[in-house]
Order: structure tokens, then C-alpha cells, then sequence
């Protein structure tokens, strides 16, 4: 699925990027595939990165209802969101300050401000905002890019609650669920953590559960509101306000009757929720 990255990098503006551009992007992606990301390969990595981010806040902040700029994005999210994965590439993206500044959020704007124009492929949309929310979900995988997501918080909190409570799309939801549950594990193993957002997040759980009726994406919103309540006690508050265990009885009822459960035992989420209403 990266191959495709190599003739969509330089302005990110509707052009393609110079040859120059174009040969170092194409190394990057060689370094990536046979997994020789190095500090030998330092230079060509952060020169890759360059282009990349300030390629992808271009084409992010550009004039986005059109097939030819959401298909660039496309292709350059989807070789960000596998390339951070490496420690080699998380420690070049966490230092990032190209010309214009990496603006990470430039890639949930384009993901809320995406409109129904009928000249842009709803699919092609819809990955954007998949592979944006995996990608920042992948930043917690190295220390050094945490800061991303960190950075960000409150941005990329209003776009996981969008995701969990105004889409049919199950992949976006599951998606938007595990980069809230990075966030509770992150928060959790912090000794100085803001209050304040461990309840952002608590809450965001929470509201999404009232409406969720896949039992995968359940039990991930379970997970993270039960390991916020461990790392702070001011989360039960929430879970009390919520009536949990009315909450997800009526969604483990609603999906087992309209078969939309998924693969998760209905069985699991309801351990989990008892779980958490036993700490």
C-alpha cells in the first residue's frame, strides 16, 4: 500500500514534487520495507520527513473537496501512519519543524471539514480519517513522538468523540476507541497527570458507550475508562453519574438483538464493566 506514496509527495498542492524529491521519498519507503531504518540512514529520513509533513499539511489546509487532493493525502497518511511505527522514524517526527511548521492537526481538519461534494470519493474520505486516527493512535508506540499526541490533546479529543458518536463506521469507531485508550494508558502511568484530562477522557468513554453496539469497540471503551478510574479515583465520579451498569446492559441487549455485536463474547464486556464497578 506504500508504493503508491512515491508519485504524490513535493507541494502536496495539486503538483507532484521534484525528482529529487520524489528519489528520497522512494528511499525512504526501501529503507521502511527492508526495516534498515538506522542512524546510518538518518539524513534520508529526516529529509523524507520533511517532505512528507510539509507535503501533508499543504495538501490538509489546501481546497479539499476535490478527488485529486484527497487521494494525495491519502497516500502520504497512509505511508506516515507505518512509518512512525520504526523508532528511527519516531525519533526524527518527534524533533520535526520543517518549513511550514509539521501541523499534525492539519490532518483532522481535513477530516471535519471534508464536505459532500460530489466530486470527492466518500471511500477515499473515509480512509483519511482511518488512517489519521491510526496514525496518531501509532505515536504511542515511541517515547519521542508522544509529544504529537500530547501536544494535541484537546484537537484529537474532539475528533474521537466525533468518531464515537456520529459514525456508522465501525472501523473509524474501533479506530477512534483505541486512540482514547492510549491516551488512559499513557495518562495512567504518569506521576504528574492532569486531572483534568484524565475527566476528558473519562467522560468521552462514557458518552460513546450510551450509543456503541459493537462489543469489540465496547470493551475497548470499558478498558479505558477502567484503567483511568485505577490511576484516579476522581473518575468514579463519572462511572457513577453513567449508571455503567445500565448503560452497558442496554448496549450488550440492543447489539445482541440486532446481531451487530461483532466478534466479541457479549459475556466479556459484561465482566469488564462488573470489573469496574467492583474497584
Amino acid at each position: 500500500t506504500t508504493t503508491t506514496t512515491t508519485t504524490t509527495t513535493g507541494d502536496g498542492g495539486g503538483g507532484g514534487g521534484s525528482d529529487d524529491d520524489v528519489a528520497v521519498v522512494e528511499n525512504f519507503i526501501d529503507h521502511l520495507a527492508s526495516n534498515t531504518v538506522s542512524s546510518a540512514t538518518t539524513a534520508t529520513t529526516h529529509r523524507a520527513l520533511e517532505i512528507l509533513t510539509t507535503a501533508t499539511t499543504a495538501a490538509a489546509t489546501a481546497t479539499v473537496n476535490t478527488t485529486s487532493t484527497t487521494t494525495t493525502l491519502f497516500a502520504m497518511v497512509d505511508l506516515l501512519r507505518l512509518a512512525v511505527l520504526h523508532a528511527g522514524v519516531a525519533y526524527e517526527l518527534g524533533g520535526l519543524t520543517p518549513p511550514p511548521q509539521w501541523q499534525p492537526t492539519a490532518l483532522i481538519s481535513i477530516c471535519l471539514s471534508v464536505d459532500d461534494d460530489a466530486t470527492v470519493d466518500s471511500k477515499v474520505v473515509l480512509a483519511i480519517q482511518l488512517f489519521s486516527l491510526r496514525f496518531f493512535a501509532n505515536c504511542f508506540r515511541h517515547a519521542d513522538t508522544h509529544t504529537v499526541v500530547d501536544s494535541h490533546r484537546e484537537r484529537l479529543l474532539d475528533f474521537t468523540t466525533a468518531c464515537l458518536v456520529s459514525t456508522a463506521a465501525k472501523p473509524l469507531r474501533a479506530a477512534a476507541a483505541t486512540l482514547l485508550l492510549n491516551y488512559a494508558v499513557t495518562m495512567a502511568a504518569q506521576q504528574r497527570r492532569d486531572g483534568s484530562a484524565v475527566l476528558r477522557c473519562a467522560v468521552v468513554a462514557s458518552t460513546a458507550m450510551a450509543s456503541e453496539r459493537d462489543f469489540g469497540v465496547l470493551f475497548t471503551l470499558l478498558t479505558a475508562l477502567g484503567t483511568l478510574l485505577v490511576a484516579d479515583d476522581a473518575v468514579r465520579t463519572v462511572v457513577t453519574d453513567t449508571d455503567l451498569a445500565a448503560v452497558v446492559r442496554a448496549a450488550v441487549d440492543a447489539g445482541a438483538r440486532r446481531g451487530d455485536g461483532g466478534t466479541t463474547p457479549a459475556s466479556r464486556v459484561l465482566q469488564c464493566a462488573d470489573d469496574i464497578m467492583k474497584l
